[in-house]
């Protein structure tokens, strides 16, 4: 394949990162985390696509009466494995079955949803090509340019869109990378009575904005250290003509950030008031005296604390729910 050819299959901006800033970030992750550290790892997350198949059905009930049972995930070929373990711990220790809402980010293929469909009960798989008359009708390009442009230049967006847009009720996303090691009560405890949106306290502030702006453009004082690894709200809450003039503002005053979805989910929760879990029991980035001796009741394995996630802890996970089982 030639340069013309891959910067036309890749598009120049994926094109400029695959050529560029992934080599850099490649240097710094061997820099900052060892060389030997980053293989285990990659080896690990290779392992983990067979090693989570050994699991068995859950046979918890869906609580139907439950205002919100059910969890939605935006997963992939890349990162099914992580969404699989993160659906099972929660269903294993809360002693429930939720269904399963898998949002395609184009890779989801059929072996992958017949792996779900052979341990949950319930599982919604909605494909990224699908989604098209959807989002015309509810946020035409003609009304909202900013978030439908920026959907497809940044997927994190689709956590927000992709998951509420034509939906009025209350729902909740989690990231793939998390897992559970006991029963989170407070969680459960909001999915049987959600009254306001629910989402997880960061380890620290990252928005890629400044809060004196963001809180410029909610009207409102906007908290430090909101983690969207967990969002509870209402479909009917989120007013997409403001998270559209957010979206916009944003980039065009500042630019684009890695962070924007935490920023305009974090502007949302400051106008809507929030419920933010227990940071000390559903943790963001666990230091590694907890990774090893695992208190909390979550783990949100962001930045390089996926490193001992990928080379041991899904294992260990696997590994106690089993052992339960003899």
């Amino acid at each position: 394949m030639n340069a013309r050819s891959l910067a036309q299959s890749l598009g120049l901006g994926k094109l400029k990162y695959a050529l560029v800033h992934r080599p850099i970030e490649v240097y710094e992750e061997i820099k900052r985390d060892g060389y030997f550290a980053l293989q285990k790892a990659k080896k690990g997350r290779a392992e983990m696509y067979q090693g989570v198949r050994v699991l068995p059905k859950i046979n918890y009930d869906i609580p139907a009466d439950w205002p919100v049972n059910e969890i939605t995930f935006l997963t992939g070929e890349k990162y099914w494995p992580q969404t699989f373990l993160c659906a099972y711990t929660l269903m294993f220790y809360s002693k429930h079955q939720f269904a399963v809402r898998l949002l395609d980010d184009g890779t989801l293929n059929q072996e992958i949803q017949d792996i779900f469909k052979g341990v949950f009960e319930s599982v919604r798989v909605e494909y990224a090509s699908a989604k098209d008359d959807l989002l015309e009708q509810n946020l035409p390009k003609s009304k909202f340019p900013s978030l439908r442009k920026r959907r497809l230049e940044y997927p994190h967006l689709k956590k927000v869109i992709d998951a509420h847009v034509g939906r009025t009720d209350f729902s909740i996303v989690l990231d793939s990378d998390m897992l559970f090691w006991k029963n989170p009560r407070a969680l459960l405890d909001w999915m049987q009575r959600p009254e306001k949106p629910l989402c997880l306290h960061d380890i620290e502030t990252s928005y890629g904005y400044s809060i004196p702006y963001l809180s410029e453009l909610a009207g409102v004082e906007v908290p430090e250290k909101i983690n969207v690894g967990t969002v509870g709200i209402k479909g009917a809450d989120i007013d997409w003509q403001k998270m559209e003039s957010f979206c916009h503002r944003t980039l065009s005053d500042h630019g684009s950030s890695y962070y924007q979805e935490q920023a305009l989910v974090a502007i949302r929760l400051a106008q809507l008031g929030f419920v933010r879990l227990d940071g000390d029991d559903y943790v963001c980035y666990p230091h590694r005296t907890e990774r090893e001796e695992i208190t909390a009741t979550l783990h949100h394995y962001v930045d390089n604390s996926s490193l001992d996630y990928f080379s041991q802890l899904w294992r260990t996970a696997i590994d106690r729910m089993l052992a339960s089982h003899e």
